[in-house]
């Protein structure tokens, strides 16, 4: 009898150390893995925690400006969706079979001293110090939805000048081995159906380098469609002999 209750405390407390395992990675896969890959602030309003298979969802998350900067948030996710290999993760070699990224609102901000939050995302940073390399993480599927892109110019004056572009976005990613590609790939797909590049002067050559360097795996024309025709001398000098311009 006592030896049948040790094997069911045991059984439970394996149990509860996979469930906590599994909250812990569940929890650094969002808001850990959004702020690493954007180096900036993250919020969430609410996680679900998927207990017999690996999977989190999360509402309301937001990334944040950061600071100086005259709004609070830079982007609205309404949801964010992971599925993941957990032993992955304790391997030290992330794998996310499949993310899902649904962003309302893009919101690039010029402040007063002219500065553009976009260009403080870690990505930019990386392209143009040659800091150290991205985080690494294999990504097989990439759904991703923008719905608008809204540009707010505070350099003028205290009123903003404002534009809001509806850009409507909705494809799909695969094998990307960086999180922050996944970052430069949405700014790059989101700006590409607006003037914001060329208004805010954001650093798009950086934002190309950042996106082909995790994107080697993807089909051609899915690496031109996200770094677009000026993003093919770039392509040429990081990686010769695979110009998107070969396979219009």
């Amino acid at each position: 009898m006592k030896r049948m209750r040790r094997i069911g405390v045991g059984f439970i407390g394996v149990i509860v150390l996979v469930v906590v395992g599994r909250n812990v990675i569940a929890r650094a896969v969002i808001v850990n893995g959004v702020k690493a890959a954007t180096g900036v602030n993250v919020g969430v309003d609410r996680l679900h925690i998927g207990l017999m298979r690996s999977r989190v969802a999360a509402e309301g998350v937001t990334v944040l400006n950061p600071p100086g900067f005259p709004e609070p948030v830079m982007v609205s996710l309404p949801e964010l969706v992971v599925e993941y290999d957990l032993l992955s993760f304790l391997r030290g070699a992330p794998h996310l079979k499949r993310v899902r990224v649904h962003l309302a609102d893009v919101t690039v901000i010029r402040d007063e001293q002219g500065r553009v939050n976009v260009n403080s995302l870690r990505p930019v940073q990386q392209q143009q110090q040659k800091q150290q390399q991205p985080m690494q993480v294999r990504i097989d599927e990439l759904d991703l939805k923008v719905g608008r892109v809204v540009y707010k110019d505070y350099s003028r004056s205290r009123a903003p000048i404002a534009r809001s572009y509806d850009v409507n976005i909705d494809e799909r990613f695969e094998h990307i081995t960086n999180a922050q590609a996944v970052v430069s790939t949405i700014l790059l797909r989101s700006l590409a159906k607006t003037t914001v590049g060329q208004l805010a002067n954001i650093d798009m050559t950086a934002l190309r380098g950042s996106a082909i360097e995790g994107l080697k795996g993807a089909a051609d024309d899915v690496l031109h469609s996200v770094i677009g025709d000026e993003g093919a001398a770039l392509l040429d000098s990081l990686w010769p002999g695979r110009s998107p311009s070969q396979h219009h």
